[in-house]
């Protein structure tokens, strides 16, 4: 019996004063101005107690309205008439602010509360159906709209800032506040009305080229940023509906006045920075990053406007550096802007990372960030798919890891929750590993939050919302709350649905992620409530179970064997509950069989030679206790079959292991490949090969290993470094000693690089009674095979045109492990939205060969999934979906009596294929039409090839009306020569079809009707008959 995992622990745990723990604070969304994510000083929460009988809910505390703010905590505030409490701070859309007790389950009530409505004076929070026309009835929230962003607060000023949105008689209003975190009191100077303006030339400008800060429409959406005695926030959209701009304001957090101002799209619009309501971030200088949305970008020519990138900017304002995918209007047109996460700014590097709706994610140099370039990406440090089936809302956790490293961590909706490892300054991909359950379709996927001990091993958590149900993005879902073993993310620890009925979440806060911090989590809802879980006992009276997994075993050889444990009860709790034990798997190089593993005896198959650690967990209906027994098998003595080979192809630039393209077993290591190649799919020059198992020494004594090579050749002994010749040379023997015991097997590893030319790779051995000999295949055995990924191809991309389908002939490949088969799926990544009809639908979903019909034109990203059961991953495929050709306008022309009365008399109804008219003096424009007094009315709807500002212009003689989706944009009624106007800009999006109506009247002489547009890429033309629709 190697140790047992008992509750008895973490009962007494709770039986502490607080003030035995180290104490620490959420001042910020996700924990720090990097947004890592992580709180490294959780001392009370590990992967050892965070499991369903010692880990639950505690409380929860009722609240006015939705909560979409991330909760805040800070310990040992001075409550002014209660005393020092530790205290969880929460945000609702109702426009209050609550602080409530952080530890004590009975204080339901809260510390204090603060609201900023009053429903009698007419200052009620905005609501959804205020905002967001653009998408018709907005709906990414459901109800209220108050404080939505997460606040930031200064624990040396005890002060709370955050932006209030309220509507006041009909007037759109933002504020900053200051308030006392002790008591909720105003601060000096609060609150600030959010005001601004700068010059330029885009969307919303006045006839002075001002654009001012547009309460109505900016959406206040992402967290706000406290760095250098300075409070910067951020804002968006709803749901494109313009004007609007991304903005950056900051504010001197000691007065409130406003001093930056930074606009993301002067000349041009859109632009917002939302972030899925993560915070802008900040490196040590001051310096500010983010990432924008989709709209205008000139940035390689010169301009101001940067949508679609990264930006850093200065704390005066100043744009210092930025980058812009090379596809950024692709991103634009398919709605797949960059926008969707934090800059995670990773510790003790220069890199800043960030992922968009297409799911990759881009590795930047912060010093150098690469600017644009209009062919790939290349400039950048790395870009690669995070995401192999949708979004992913979540910014990144970043942890440095005992297994793992520096890596992030990130779960993409419809994904395993995944771990990138940092090797340098590139992630490896695929993910190093992942786990079994995924997350919803749709959004936002898993919003992420990291709790550990600094990096000590068994701390480390990775915690994770999720919805349960379906996409969460326009419905309310319930939620999960999931933990897993950041030090291994196949093992989750816990879920709040393993016991529902004291777990469950409630409505899942879409884009909260939760808050742990001194052995609590803290989780916003759209329930209402803030849900707090933490350490829970057992019943009183009820003993954790007595169970033992037997003593260790050593086998022979990979075989079956007999495991027999004992466990013991006392039969609390009351009710009693029946015992139940389970035998499983820890930790061990492959799988194992049980054949009765809920048998306190039962019979364990091993397959593969290695050292296994398996648990006995028994239950009593409300607390766990475990065991753990090792088992050592070996492999048969002289029966070794060679080493685990792994083959890469190098680019040659002195970066080895790059791309993995072949794996074998060698039975020896003895290879003078000359100048040709190791395989056929190996490259004769610039490969490098890993060789790994173990070796058994035949005797006891000083063994000598020697490696001949050409080019570079390292050899580890239990990872003990032997032998280190890395760099080009010709063949050279290189020899090193070691001790070994007879009979036991010791972890081998050789690397070789081939840079060019020649190309050898030997190991041999000397030892007592024998002279120098390559190591034979009988004393060598491989490690287990590798799992390597799928190969996924969704074919080439597409151009249809409605009502078409398109043929979907995917191709997928696998090595055959872990032996699960393969499962493929696919879905809709990107395009018009569904409600906007752009529904997407599969012939068979699971079906490598398939076939796409879709609801409306656009251009859509489709991917293809395919997973092997440990490793996912995907390939996309653009199809542009042409409509069904325009065929232009219906006109509807009158005869009038010249009395100032237009729409008389019906005498032609047409489609006109275009508005292009120049009929001049004498020619009528249709049979039975007059010459002159004569009016037209064109109806149908234009369709919009592109995202972006569009200008409406008209050319008549005489009188002419022009509207778009319901709204005048021309209103020229009287006689006058021919005469040109041109509309406001408005914001129109790609593959949406507005209603349009234009009015024309001729009066007398010369008749002229036209109607033409312009748009970026678009010189003014005439509306072609492709884009109009009766």
């Amino acid at each position: 019996m190697t140790g047992a995992r008992t509750t008895i622990f973490a009962l007494a745990s709770l039986l502490l004063p607080v003030s035995v723990f180290a104490q620490a604070s959420v001042i910020t969304q996700h924990n720090d101005a990097a947004r890592t994510g992580a709180n490294l000083a959780e001392i009370t929460l590990t992967t050892t107690n965070v499991n369903v009988s010692e880990f639950g809910k505690l409380f929860e505390r009722v609240v006015d309205d939705e909560i979409y703010a991330q909760p805040l905590y800070v310990d040992g505030v001075n409550i002014p008439g209660v005393g020092v409490r530790n205290v969880v701070y929460v945000a609702t859309n109702n426009d209050s602010v609550y602080a409530f007790d952080a530890d004590n389950p009975a204080a339901a009530a809260p510390l204090w509360r603060v609201n900023y409505t009053n429903p009698a004076a007419g200052i009620v929070p905005v609501s959804h159906t205020d905002v967001g026309q653009h998408c018709g009835t907005y709906a990414n929230f459901a109800g209220n709209i108050g404080i939505a962003a997460t606040p930031v607060i200064d624990p040396v000023s005890q002060a709370m800032y955050f932006v209030a949105l309220t509507k006041e008689n009909g007037t759109f209003v933002q504020r900053l506040h200051a308030i006392d975190i002790r008591d909720g009191r105003e601060r000096a100077g609060s609150p600030r009305i959010i005001q601004a303006s700068i010059s330029g030339t885009g969307d919303g400008r006045d006839a002075q080229n001002n654009i001012a800060f547009n309460a109505r429409t900016e959406n206040q959406r992402a967290a706000l940023l406290l760095d250098h005695g300075t409070v910067y926030i951020a804002w968006a959209s709803y749901c494109d509906t313009g004007p609007y701009h991304g903005w950056i304001l900051g504010y001197d957090a000691a007065t409130l006045q406003q001093i930056m101002v930074h606009n993301t799209t002067p000349d041009g619009g859109l632009g917002g920075i939302w972030q899925s309501g993560g915070g802008l971030s900040a490196d040590s200088t001051g310096n500010i990053y983010a990432l924008t949305g989709n709209g205008s970008f000139n940035g390689d020519s010169v301009g101001k406007s940067f949508s679609n990138s990264f930006i850093k900017v200065s704390p005066a304002g100043a744009l210092l550096d930025w980058f812009t995918p090379f596809n950024w209007s692709f991103l634009n047109a398919t709605d797949e802007d960059l926008g969707l996460q934090s800059a995670l700014l990773i510790p003790n590097t220069n890199l800043v990372i960030g992922g968009g709706k297409d799911g990759v994610m881009y590795v930047v140099n912060r010093n150098s960030m690469g600017h644009f370039r209009p062919a790939d990406n290349g400039q950048i440090i790395q870009s690669f798919q995070a995401s192999s089936a949708a979004r992913m809302n979540g910014t990144p956790v970043y942890w440095n890891s005992p297994p793992y490293g520096p890596a992030i961590y990130v779960w993409p909706a419809g994904d395993p929750l995944k771990v990138f490892r940092l090797v340098g300054s590139v992630f490896t991909t695929p993910a190093s590993a992942q786990s079994a359950a995924l997350a919803a379709a749709g959004m936002p996927g898993g919003m992420l939050s990291l709790s550990a001990n600094g990096n000590a091993a068994g701390t480390g958590i990775v915690w994770a919302t999720l919805s349960r149900g379906g996409d969460a993005s326009n419905m309310s879902q319930p939620g999960i709350l999931r933990a897993y073993d950041a030090s291994n993310v196949t093992r989750e620890l816990w879920n709040s649905q393993q016991n529902a009925a004291r777990d469950t979440l409630g409505n899942l806060s879409k884009f909260a992620p939760p808050t742990v911090v001194n052995g609590k989590v803290f989780v916003a809802t759209l329930s209402k409530k803030l849900v707090v879980y933490g350490l829970i006992g057992p019943a009183a009276g009820n003993t954790a179970p007595n169970v033992s997994a037997g003593a260790d075993k050593t086998l022979v050889s990979p075989t079956t064997t007999t495991l027999t444990g004992t466990a013991s009860d006392d039969g609390n709790p009351v009710p009693p509950g029946q015992l139940t034990t389970t035998w499983s798997l820890v930790s061990g190089p492959a799988a194992v069989t049980f054949s009765a593993p809920h048998a306190l005896s039962t019979n364990a198959t091993f397959s593969v030679a290695g050292t296994y650690t398996i648990r006995l967990s028994a239950f009593d209906g409300e607390a766990t206790r475990s065991d753990d027994v090792k088992v050592i098998v070996n492999a048969p003595s002289g029966s070794g079959t060679g080493l685990l080979a792994q083959y890469f192809n190098d680019a040659g630039n002195g970066t080895h292991f790059t791309a993995l393209v072949l794996t074998r077993t060698d039975s020896t290591i003895d290879f003078n490949w000359a100048g040709g190649a190791p395989d056929a799919v190996v490259q004769a020059d610039n490969f490098s090969v890993r060789w790994t198992g173990q070796i058994m020494a035949p005797v006891a004594g000083t063994y000598t290993f020697t490696t001949s090579s050409d080019d570079g050749v390292r050899l580890y002994m239990n990872d003990q470094l032997l032998i280190d010749n890395w760099k080009d040379h010709a063949v050279v023997q290189n020899s090193a000693t070691a001790a070994l015991v007879a009979n036991q097997k010791y972890d081998i590893r050789m690397e070789f690089y081939e840079h060019g030319l020649l190309a050898t790779a030997r190991l041999s051995w000397a030892y007592p009674g024998q002279t120098l000999q390559v190591v034979p295949q009988s004393v060598l055995f491989p490690s287990p095979p590798v799992n390597q990924p799928p190969s996924v191809d969704a074919g080439a991309d597409q151009t249809i045109a409605l009502p078409a389908a398109a043929s979907l002939k995917g191709i997928a490949r696998d090595d055959g492990l872990p032996g699960s088969g393969l499962t493929t799926r696919w879905s809709k990544i990107s395009g018009r939205e569904d409600s906007a009809g752009g529904s997407v639908t599969f012939g068979n979903p699971n079906a490598l060969a398939t076939t796409a019909t879709f609801g409306a034109d656009g251009i859509y990203v489709l991917r293809l999934t395919v997973s092997d059961g440990a490793v996912t991953v995907s390939d996309d495929i653009t199809v542009t979906v042409k409509p069904s050709a325009g065929n232009g306008l219906t006109g509807r022309y009158y005869n009038d009596p010249g009395t100032g009365a237009h729409f008389a008399t019906l005498v032609l109804t047409r489609v006109d294929p275009a508005v292009n008219f120049a009929w001049g003096t004498t020619a009528p424009p249709g049979a039975g039409v007059n010459a002159d007094n004569f009016s037209v009315r064109w109806m149908g709807r234009v369709l919009a090839p592109v995202t972006g500002s569009y200008r409406l212009t008209t050319v008549s003689d005489d009188g002419i009306r022009l509207w778009v989706n319901g709204q005048l944009l021309i209103d020229n009624w009287t006689n006058h020569p021919p005469t040109t106007n041109t509309s406001a800009a408005i914001l129109l999006s790609a593959g949406v079809k507005y209603t349009i109506t234009l009015e024309y009247y001729e009066k007398t002489g010369g008749a002229t009707a036209k109607l033409q547009w312009s748009y970026t890429g678009q010189a003014l033309q005439v509306i072609p008959q492709s884009w109009l629709f009766q």
